[in-house]
């Protein structure tokens, strides 16, 4: 049994169903306290942050701004609950503060805080603009058709050898 169990957990590791793959976090209603909003994806695989699209929109502080990988980098303190953007070209940072740590299978985690700051001279802590409320919905891809097919493969297998068994 300890076999088929250790053969059941490779194949599915091997087909690309197990746990951990990348999760699309979606920012859902971030409201600055100067009447502009967030909005936006970033993609979490593996404690990185691989891929991004956040748009700030204008309010009475701030112009809009389009935070994307070409354009600014990112950065995450898992022990914190952290996530960072920073500009490339204004020296902007948009930091989102989560409630808890990213669950590995998504859902939704809410927001403590939004704080974007403009000049900010590597001060992460520099509030120009806070949101209030707001939560990021994480997604995570459907398995592959053939990693399904794998692992229905292996349980007919294993169910077969055991009424053999008997």
């Amino acid at each position: 049994m300890k076999r088929q169990i250790r053969l059941l957990f490779l194949t599915a590791a091997a087909s690309g169903f197990a746990l951990g793959g990348p999760v699309t976090w979606t920012l859902q209603n971030p409201q600055f306290n100067d009447g502009g909003t967030a909005n936006g994806f970033f993609v979490f695989d593996r404690n990185i942050i691989t891929d991004w699209n956040i748009t700030t929109t204008a309010g009475s502080a701030f112009s809009a701004f389009n935070y994307i990988p070409s354009d600014s980098t990112a950065s995450f303190l898992g022990f914190i609950g952290l996530v960072h953007f920073f500009s490339n070209d204004e020296n902007r940072i948009l930091t989102l503060q989560l409630k808890t740590l990213f669950p590995a299978l998504g859902g939704t985690v809410d927001l403590v805080q939004v704080i974007e700051c403009l000049n900010c001279n590597n001060s992460l802590f520099r509030r120009d603009r806070d949101a209030i409320g707001g939560s990021v919905v994480g997604t995570v891809p459907e398995p592959r058709s053939s990693s399904i097919f794998a692992f229905a493969l292996l349980a007919l297998y294993v169910a077969r050898r055991r009424i053999a068994r008997r």
